[in-house]
């Protein structure tokens, strides 16, 4: 909604899948996207897919899931150099950045975290 040509979504829960499809309906983004039924832990090499220049992570709090989701991403050859991440989490739980990564900022609200991230590359 804010300037990309396209998005993938991806969520194990068949639950949060059909969220996002109807979003997808009722926001008229048919075509511009894709729903994966994926673990984001675990998501294999991009292979056919370009990079994303930005990944919004929004796993599970305190679970350790979106640092996993981080290296997945990084493994896979799922970013462009210099792609940002962003990563929310529950506020004051410590949060292991991957190597491949330096953090830009940090915004806390309520309860919960961002951390912005920069990617390195390779």
């Amino acid at each position: 909604s804010r300037g990309a040509t396209f998005c993938l979504l991806v969520d194990d829960s068949a639950t949060a899948r059909g969220l996002i499809r109807r979003n997808i309906d009722a926001f008229g983004l048919t075509g511009v996207t894709k729903v994966w039924r994926r673990d984001a832990t675990d998501l294999g090499d991009a292979t056919t897919m370009a990079p994303c220049d930005v990944a919004i992570l929004d796993p599970p709090y305190g679970r350790g899931l979106g640092e996993n989701a981080l290296a997945a991403l990084a493994g896979g050859g799922w970013l462009v150099p210099a792609a940002l991440c962003v990563l929310e989490e529950r506020k004051g739980v410590a949060i292991d950045v991957p190597e491949r990564y330096d953090v830009v900022d940090q915004r806390v609200w309520g309860d919960t975290q961002a951390v912005l991230l920069r990617f390195k590359g390779a």
